[in-house]
């Protein structure tokens, strides 16, 4: 049965004989005026009556409510036994997604750190060549600088080789985008959710952990979701899937 169909039923509830027991009571009690005991007395007289009038009104709207509750209840007992396999599908589905999303992350998060290894070895092999060019030249401008006899001149051009500056370390950008969005789907980092860490380090531990706090912890990493790393604590965000219509 349908929404509609409830709502028709209560639309063409008749409720005109009760409200003609009641409309006298009502125009009656319009007109009282309270000025002295008696018609005060009057006013409590008709106060009983109208007492009265409100019950034989719950009465009579006693068995059709009591109906509806009762196909209320049966009717959502029904939609949740109908529902709760769509409900564990929905969350069996979901969990794969996740596990799956958290793995291309991994993924990319490790090609990421693979490439950023390579780019800091190649540059430091670039400032370790120019390091001895440098040398190589001062060696040999020193080596012509003594054929001339200028033996103080040719000590300085080697110890201004000794002092000069490091070059400073490149930092390349690195950035492998993520995998390409599931249509219909929405992935989410989702810091401090129960598993999302492993303590490695209880002694680095600050004391108000200890206990291990597990709820301090993940409340910890939802406010500052990685920016802000507990000693001893390795984190990381799960993924929390939802649909999109």
């Amino acid at each position: 049965m349908s929404v509609e169909s409830f709502g028709s039923i209560a639309e063409r509830v008749d409720v005109s004989e009760i409200e003609r027991e009641t409309h006298p009571i009502i125009l009656a009690t319009r007109a009282i005026e309270v000025v002295d005991h008696a018609s005060a007395q009057r006013a409590g007289d008709w106060l009983g009556k109208i007492r009265t009038a409100r019950k034989g009104v719950a009465d009579w709207f006693e068995g059709m409510v009591a109906d509806a509750h009762r196909a209320h209840k049966t009717l959502t007992t029904k939609r949740g036994q109908v529902d709760a396999p769509l409900a564990e599908a929905e969350a069996a589905i979901k969990g794969k997604l996740g596990v799956w999303t958290e793995g291309q992350d991994r993924i990319r998060r490790a090609e990421e750190d693979r490439l950023r290894r390579e780019a800091a070895e190649a540059d430091r092999r670039r400032r370790e060549a120019e390091r001895q060019k440098r040398e190589l030249e001062a060696m040999e401008r020193a080596a012509a600088l003594e054929a001339l006899g200028k033996s103080a001149e040719a000590e300085r051009v080697i110890e201004q080789a000794i002092a000069a500056p490091e070059p400073e370390p490149a930092a390349p950008a690195i950035y492998i985008p993520p995998a390409p969005k599931i249509k219909g789907v929405t992935a989410t980092q989702v810091w401090g959710a129960v598993g999302s860490y492993t303590v490695t380090d209880f002694a680095a531990l600050p004391d108000r952990y200890k206990q291990i706090n597990d709820a301090a912890i993940r409340e910890h990493l939802r406010r500052w979701r990685g920016s802000n790393p507990i000693p001893g604590v390795v984190a990381g965000p799960t993924q929390r899937v939802s649909g999109r219509s």
